[in-house]
């Protein structure tokens, strides 16, 4: 699509979609930058993109009673429920949140479900340092889709994290170091109406028949901490953390090093 900006350097996939998208449309751009590094087209890359309203679930949710009843209320109220293939727990998208999507190619002992996840927190560490705004990870109970890998700002989430982990087949790939792909996740919490959000994410599951969690201020936006909002503002920062990317994944080398310690920002 035209609003794609794609820069390929010494193997390294760079890929910015400012407009939001359709969430099927993001997730089939993020299963792309997976294959690029599947197939060794890439050696790693990233994909930062905005979606569209949508509350995506993991299929486990279709499972659940009351769901076809969820999925029509929610498509009714303008957020229409998409499934994925990955686990995890309801996630919201909204145009006013910023999806980034990283992908390095590696072997499968070479880093840890921990260190993997804190390649993508250090990342939005040093984005966020640039605004002089201090952040940590861990759980925060009644956030959405909670984990230990929440990047919190004042004890509040400001983005989740997900990631997935694939062998490589092709032994010519893996011939020139690494024999897995790793995908890494994390949706931003730029700007947007909060509220109305935590309100939908809990009417679905009580639609389910299952307890409503979520708790709106366990939540915080890049907006609400810098007294801004709007396009231009996401857009601004979203600019940003494009340029924190580059460098970042420019400095990872996993094909040509055992070990890669991650020094913390």
């Amino acid at each position: 699509m035209s609003s794609n900006v794609l820069l390929k350097t010494d193997r390294v996939a760079k890929v910015v979609v400012p407009q939001p998208v359709n969430i099927a449309t993001g997730l089939d751009l993020e299963k792309k930058l997976m294959d690029a590094v599947m197939t060794g087209a890439s050696d790693k890359g990233y994909l930062l993109w905005r979606s569209r309203r949508a509350l995506v679930v993991p299929r486990s949710a279709t499972h659940k009673p009351g769901f076809a009843d969820a999925k029509t209320y929610c498509d009714a109220q303008g957020w229409p429920v998409i499934t994925r293939s990955t686990g995890g727990e309801l996630t919201p998208q909204d145009p006013g949140f910023i999806n980034l999507s990283m992908v390095v190619k590696l072997n499968k002992n070479q880093l840890s479900i921990k260190g993997s996840y804190e390649l993508i927190c250090d990342v939005m560490s040093r984005w966020l340092k640039k605004y002089g705004i201090q952040s940590e990870y861990g759980s925060v109970k009644g956030a959405f889709c909670d984990g230990d890998y929440n990047l919190v700002v004042d004890g509040k989430k400001i983005a989740g994290t997900a990631q997935r982990w694939q062998r490589i087949r092709d032994a010519q790939v893996v011939s020139h170091g690494g024999d897995t792909a790793l995908l890494i996740h994390a949706v931003i919490l730029c700007d947007g109406p909060l509220q109305e959000m935590w309100q939908i994410c809990n009417q679905f599951y009580e639609h389910c028949e299952l307890p409503p969690f979520i708790k709106g201020d366990c939540h915080l936006t890049l907006a609400q901490l810098m007294g801004e909002q709007g396009e231009y503002f996401v857009q601004k920062v979203m600019n940003d953390l494009a340029d924190v990317m580059s460098k970042y994944i420019d400095q990872l080398n996993f094909t040509e090093s055992k070990d890669l310690e991650v020094k913390r920002a």
